[in-house]
């Protein structure tokens, strides 16, 4: 679990869980365990965190509780979760990575196919999704859009 210090997230615990997990064989790769430079949440792709199989796609876990804390991700007790976007430099990756038809496939072969409900759920709910605010729990994917829209949060997922 990633655990709040008294001043905030331990931000290297972020990063020391994909570093174990490669220590422990049950994932490939070598991490660092540490952030990279002097942003704390700055995710580099075979450094820190691993690299997704999707282009420029990185992997990103963390911890949220039920509060909102961004203006494009549903507002939920997010526990532990796993995220799937794009690099974004200084930042975890925030950046869309696939476009709604991919978030909802996978959505749908893993969860509920619905993007604000669930343990899948599609980040960047005003342009992955059709939810018109953070609690639109009943909105559906942007299927007839055909560009790059969607990042995933894997919700209690560890």
């Amino acid at each position: 679990m990633i655990k709040e210090t008294s001043s905030g997230f331990n931000i290297n615990e972020r990063f020391q869980f994909w570093r174990q997990l490669a220590a422990a064989g049950l994932i490939e790769g070598t991490y660092s365990g540490d952030q990279v430079g002097a942003f704390p949440f700055h995710s580099v792709g075979g450094t820190n965190v691993p690299r997704a199989r999707l282009s420029n796609g990185l992997w990103y876990a963390s911890s949220r509780a039920p509060t909102s804390v961004s203006t494009v991700e549903f507002t939920y007790d997010y526990g532990n979760y796993l995220q799937l976007g794009a690099y974004e430099a200084n930042l975890s990756p925030n950046t869309s990575l696939m476009k709604p038809e991919e978030a909802w496939n996978i959505d749908t072969k893993m969860d509920d196919g619905m993007p604000g409900r669930g343990k899948v759920l599609a980040a960047d709910y005003n342009s992955c999704a059709t939810a018109s605010s953070d609690v639109d729990y009943a909105a559906t994917y942007r299927l007839t859009l055909a560009d790059v829209r969607c990042r995933l949060m894997f919700r209690q997922a560890f």
